[in-house]
Order: structure tokens, then C-alpha cells, then sequence
């Protein structure tokens, strides 16, 4: 952590910006480091402007909110995988960013189907949806994804939207059984939620 807060006050001193990426979320941070992480991102939050991370195979995104405030001030992706860990079809993130503002604007994801690349003998990638016409959003901006999050939790339509992307191309479905492997439930106010909101914490 004494590396990662050295390395963003010399880019606040030069002026750069900071985009991290990361392996595992920060929400499964453990306390200690987590409480340090978010410091440290309210502090630079005017040099971090994006993060990535992986590790659960699953697309999501999370805000991270000023500690007094609560005012959202940062906000980040977890990208599905292009491996076929726990039955997935293979993705991958296109990021379309703003030159000037060096912020993204758009993230285009590409996907293919394991089973019809084995039935035809190769893969044929295509894109399978973006974030602002998926989500109907009017930037990536920290205040629009928690607005995102809040209409998951309040909409089943964007609940429904999520579980989608959240479980890849395999679908998704109302109920509760979930013993089967491509089957994603989609619950109206469900916490979790609410929980991409608590980024760090």
C-alpha cells in the first residue's frame, strides 16, 4: 500500500492520472486494507478515474462513496473471463475513452459460443451488449452507476438487465432453483444490490 500511495502522489505532482487494475475485487478486500484502499481513493480521487478487476468470472461493476459524504466518487468494473470457468462462455472488454478527460465513456463487450465454435470448428466472436445502451446510461460517471444500482434494486427490468450480463450469454430467470449451472436468478430488492454501492467496504 506505501507503493501505491507513492506512485499517486507523483502522478498528482506530474498531473497523470491513474487507472488501476487489479486481480481480486476490492470488495473482498480484507478490512484492514480495504479501510487503507479507500482512503487512499477519496484522497486521489481526482487521479484515480477508473479501476478493473477480475477473479470471480463474473461482469459486475461497483462505486466507491466519499466517507462523510457518501457522495459516489469512484466507480470500476468487475470483467467477466475469457475462460469457460463455471460453464461461461468466453469474454472480452473493449474500453472506449475520453482523449482529453482520460475517463471511459463507453465499455463494449465481445463474447462467443463455446458450443457452436465446437460444432462449427471455430470461433466466431460477436458483441454482446455495451454499458450506455444496455443500461439506457447518460456516462460511466460515478453518480450514474450508483443510479444504476439503485434501479436494479428498485426495477426488475434492469434487475433482469444485470443478471444477464452478470451471467454471460447463458440467460437468465425468475425463481429460485438454482441447481442449474447456466440458470442466474433475478430478484427484485435483492441487497446485493445495493451493495455494488460499497465498493471497498
Amino acid at each position: 500500500m506505501k507503493w501505491f500511495e507513492k506512485e499517486l502522489a507523483e502522478l498528482e505532482k506530474s498531473g497523470g492520472f491513474a487507472y488501476v487494475v487489479g486481480h481480486i475485487p476490492p470488495i473482498h478486500f480484507l478490512y484492514q486494507f480495504s479501510v487503507r484502499y479507500q482512503a487512499l481513493l477519496e484522497r486521489y480521487q481526482h487521479v484515480i478515474h477508473f479501476s478493473s478487476f477480475a477473479h470471480t468470472h463474473y461482469e459486475s461493476f461497483f462505486v466507491d462513496k466519499a466517507h462523510d459524504s457518501r457522495k459516489p466518487i469512484h466507480t470500476g468494473i468487475v470483467h467477466g473471463s475469457v475462460t469457460t470457468f463455471v460453464s461461461r462462455d468466453p469474454q472480452f472488454y473493449v474500453f472506449e475513452w475520453d482523449e482529453e478527460l482520460m475517463v471511459p465513456v463507453n465499455i463494449h463487450v465481445y463474447t462467443m459460443s463455446i458450443d457452436e465454435a465446437n460444432k462449427n470448428g471455430k470461433p466466431r466472436w460477436y458483441k454482446q451488449h455495451d454499458f450506455i445502451n444496455k443500461y439506457n446510461l447518460k456516462d460511466l460517471s460515478p453518480s450514474s452507476m450508483a443510479k444504476l444500482s439503485d434501479q436494479m434494486y428498485d426495477d426488475i427490468n434492469y434487475t433482469k438487465l444485470f443478471e444477464e450480463n452478470h451471467g454471460g450469454n447463458k440467460g437468465v430467470f425468475l425463481g429460485t432453483d438454482e441447481s442449474d449451472d447456466g440458470a442466474y436468478v433475478a430478484t427484485l430488492h435483492d441487497r446485493f444490490y445495493k451493495c455494488l454501492q460499497e465498493g471497498s467496504m
